[in-house]
């Protein structure tokens, strides 16, 4: 879990505060589950799609079960997941996609980023720290994850991506050049979507009692709806060189 620094910034209504994000030591001890009424289904909507590849069945996505600078060996991720910059990992993603076959790249060559939806498929509801599925993602760190979608700031274009954070399942707008962990997704080909699909349903999702972060209901970027505040992760700190995050409360998130 990160550990957390906090400073009281002044700025009448527009007061927020400011969060440093130390991201060394890489939380990856046993999920958390069965909190909030949520049932927890080891297998949930996912099918193994071998070497190390689970497969998504409502989208249909196929996901590398170890987070990038892991490796998938005897059932479970090795070593540490490596952070990235967000070029950093966009060229990731292409330098699988360039390795010899069977190796990084398990035989395919479309390997991407996930979009920000998608890689919120992944967060399990009644798990924290971290938020996902540990039968079908072993030892993922509760560490921010990238994704492709731009973060944007109402109408203004920003120097930002979403992530999630997979301490508690949190999407956030983070600065490019801060680090994050990476997990690669494709589109499953027709074989693999062929193969037999054995699999126990998820339960309906709990419905919120909340009301949206927005009066639209839509956050930012696309974004969908969470009442969760945003979170702006800034690499040029006042306070030293740990990246730092701006968490915006709901009441005054930028439209």
């Amino acid at each position: 879990m990160s550990n957390a620094i906090w400073q009281t910034l002044g700025g009448g209504a527009r007061h927020a505060a400011w969060v440093v994000l130390a991201l060394g030591g890489q939380g990856a001890a046993a999920a958390v589950c069965g909190g909030g009424g949520y049932p927890h289904l080891p297998q949930g909507p996912f099918v193994d799609a071998g070497d190390g590849l689970v497969r998504h069945l409502p989208s249909q996505t196929v996901w590398k079960r170890c987070a990038e600078g892991q490796r998938w060996v005897r059932d479970s991720c090795i070593g540490d997941a490596q952070m990235w910059t967000a070029p950093a990992a966009a060229g990731r993603a292409t330098a699988v996609n360039a390795s010899a076959p069977g190796t990084e790249n398990a035989g395919q060559t479309s390997w991407r980023l996930p979009r920000l939806h998608e890689l919120r498929w992944l967060v399990e509801p009644g798990c924290g720290e971290p938020a996902i599925n540990q039968t079908q993602f072993p030892r993922t760190p509760s560490q921010p994850f990238w994704t492709e979608t731009p973060f944007v700031d109402g109408d203004a274009a920003t120097d930002a991506a979403w992530t999630v954070d997979f301490a508690r399942g949190q999407a956030q707008g983070t600065d490019r050049r801060a680090l994050a962990a990476l997990r690669l997704v494709r589109v499953a080909t027709g074989r693999e979507i062929g193969a037999a699909d054995v699999s126990t349903p998820l339960a309906p999702a709990k419905p919120s009692t909340r009301a949206p972060a927005h009066p639209s209901g839509v956050r930012p970027g696309g974004a969908p709806p969470i009442s969760d505040p945003i979170v702006i992760v800034n690499p040029a700190p006042p306070t030293g060189g740990l990246p730092v995050a701006m968490l915006v409360p709901p009441a005054i998130c930028p439209r």
